[in-house]
């Protein structure tokens, strides 16, 4: 399957939803991607440009994605190992690192072919509101 085909898949699946925050000039500057899975809930993406993070656009996203998931299932998301920045933002939110680490999904492989090593992060549901 094509990529362009699973992004499309994405948009389809009621059980994944996308958040996209504008400027005042209707510019993107951050989206947001969730997952409802059968046993977890998982944040697929989250991105802030970088001249608009610290201005409290990655925690609006990452409510509004909180506040969407099940709330009887824990929340999990993997980060690059080395993004120190989104470790330390993920911890604000009671993230935790399990332990798990490697190329843990398709994201992790850029185009070019280098695989970004990456660390897994869950936080109990309850934790998170």
């Amino acid at each position: 399957m094509t990529q362009i085909k699973r992004i499309a898949q994405r948009y389809q699946d009621k059980n994944t939803k996308t958040w996209v925050a504008e400027n005042q000039d209707k510019t993107i500057i951050g989206f947001c991607v969730a997952t409802k899975k059968q046993d977890h809930n998982q944040i697929s993406a989250i991105y802030v440009l970088p001249s608009q993070q610290r201005r409290g656009v990655g925690q609006l996203l990452m409510k509004k994605a909180l506040d969407w998931f099940d709330s009887q299932k824990q929340v999990s998301l993997n980060v690059v190992s080395y993004n120190q920045n989104a470790i330390t933002f993920y911890h604000k939110f009671g993230f935790k690192k399990t332990g798990v680490q490697g190329s843990l999904d398709t994201a992790s492989q850029l185009p070019s072919g280098v695989i970004l090593p990456e660390i897994e992060m869950k936080i109990e549901f309850s934790s998170a509101h």
